[in-house]
């Protein structure tokens, strides 16, 4: 077990390699950015279908639709490699915050 342990560097070594390092790392912070961007314009949506809503007196929680975003994101995601345990766990949280922001519209006068 000793054997199979790998020692690995606590810092990079060399300009060249934090140069590298520093770039992908700005690619990062830019596709974070735009991640934060996609989450706005989402909440934005979402505070329209709580105006939608209230204005037709229709309940926040809408059960099939959850199914459908619960079962369909992961089904999206898999092409992309990504983990379903993760997209789920994402939209999970997703689906709060708008059930929180729909309930707060529904609830002002």
């Amino acid at each position: 077990m000793l054997s199979e342990l790998k020692t690995r560097k606590v810092k990079f070594e060399g300009q060249k390699m934090k140069s590298q390092l520093e770039e992908i790392r700005q690619q990062i912070d830019q596709a974070d950015h735009d991640l934060l961007e996609a989450l706005h314009r989402r909440f934005e949506l979402v505070e329209k279908i709580g105006e939608y809503k209230k204005l037709n007196n229709v309940a926040v929680l809408q059960l099939d639709r959850w199914k459908e975003i619960f079962e369909s994101r992961p089904e999206w995601g898999k092409p992309l490699g990504l983990n379903k345990d993760l997209i789920q766990e994402i939209f999970g949280l997703l689906h709060q915050e708008s059930i929180r922001k729909q309930t707060e519209i529904l609830d002002s006068e």
